[in-house]
């Protein structure tokens, strides 16, 4: 298993995975959709970072560092196949972040991931009702690095 930053070469694998990522949440991206999304997403006033794991030259988890200003970030696109892949992927991320001078990140966590972020000393300070689609509710977890 191997955490790489994301490229373009990775781009339509990485699309794929997210599609069936969403898809098994009950949401119908494509994969031109995706990556569109992943081409374009949200460049306009934020950089992004993502990083892949690699197993079998095939991708088994993806996360995504969206940095707003000088040194707060929201982590995005995360998903994995099992903790310790997560637990991997969080933590070369918050890795990546501090070498940024970033000090604050936060995500907008689903219901099966909020322990998972406890784990990690993220504490909660939110919560999104019916942020995505209905019945599907998001926990603000945040977590200041040192």
């Amino acid at each position: 298993m191997k955490i790489i930053k994301a490229g373009r070469k990775d781009e339509k694998l990485l699309a794929k995975f997210l599609v069936s990522y969403w898809k098994s949440r009950g949401m119908n991206f494509s994969v031109p959709w995706a990556l569109k999304y992943l081409k374009k997403g949200m460049t306009c006033e934020m950089s992004e970072e993502r990083f892949v794991v690699i197993d079998n030259e095939n991708i088994i988890g993806s996360i995504a560092l969206l940095k707003y200003y000088e040194n707060f970030a929201e982590i995005r696109d995360e998903v994995w196949e099992d903790d310790k892949i997560g637990s991997s992927l969080l933590n070369y991320l918050i890795q990546y972040a501090k070498k940024r001078k970033i000090k604050k990140i936060y995500t907008l966590a689903l219901k099966n991931k909020v322990n998972f972020y406890r784990k990690h000393k993220f504490i909660k300070e939110g919560f999104l009702r019916d942020h995505v689609k209905k019945r599907e509710h998001l926990t603000v977890m945040s977590k200041f690095l040192r």
